[in-house]
C-alpha cells in the first residue's frame, strides 16, 4: 500500500468505506474519525487536490476500485498552517501557493476561501470519468467538510 494511504483500522475490510483528502500537516485524521467513523486517508496538503498528479491519480482508483469506497470527502481546516504561511507570504513560491494566495484575495476570508476550494473541488473531483461513473450510479458519495481543529468541530457543507 503506497505510503500516502492510511487505513485506520487493523482489519482493512473492516475500516468503513471512506476516504478522506485531507491535509496530513493539520493532523486531522483523529478528529474525523471520531466524527464521521473510520476510514482511509488520502494526503492531499493544503485541501487543493492536484488530479494531473499521476501518483494521486493512482492512489484514487485503487482504492474505489480495490477498497470499495463509497464516500469520499473533500476536507479544508481553515487553519492549516500552509494556508496560514501562503496567506502571510511566508511559505515558498509554488503553483500551490500562488492558487491559495489568489483565493484568499479573492474571498477576503479564509472560510471563504475554503468553501471556494471545496466547491471547486468537488467539481473537478466528479469530471474524472471513474468518479462520474460512480456518482451517477449511485455507489459513491462525495461530501465536503470544513474541519475546526481547535474546537474539535466538523461540519458537513450542503
Amino acid at each position: 500500500m503506497n505510503e500516502n494511504i492510511k487505513a485506520r483500522s487493523d482489519d482493512r475490510h473492516r475500516a468503513a468505506n471512506k476516504l478522506f483528502l485531507a491535509c496530513p500537516f493539520c493532523q486531522l485524521e483523529r478528529l474525523l474519525e471520531r466524527n464521521l467513523g473510520e476510514g482511509y486517508f488520502l494526503s492531499v496538503p493544503a485541501g487543493i487536490l492536484d488530479l494531473e498528479e499521476q501518483g494521486f491519480q493512482e492512489q484514487l482508483e485503487y482504492l474505489l476500485l480495490q477498497e470499495g469506497i463509497t464516500d469520499i470527502y473533500l476536507v479544508f481546516e481553515p487553519s492549516c498552517s500552509i494556508i496560514e504561511d501562503a496567506a502571510a507570504h511566508h511559505h515558498p513560491n509554488s503553483a500551490q501557493v500562488h492558487s491559495i494566495r489568489d483565493l484568499l484575495a479573492e474571498a477576503r476570508e479564509p472560510i471563504a476561501a475554503g468553501l471556494k476550494v471545496l466547491r471547486d473541488q468537488m467539481e473537478r473531483l466528479i469530471a474524472r470519468p471513474i468518479l462520474q461513473a460512480h456518482v451517477n450510479s449511485n455507489t459513491l458519495r462525495i461530501h465536503r467538510v470544513i474541519t475546526y481543529k481547535h474546537e474539535e468541530s466538523v461540519l458537513e457543507v450542503m
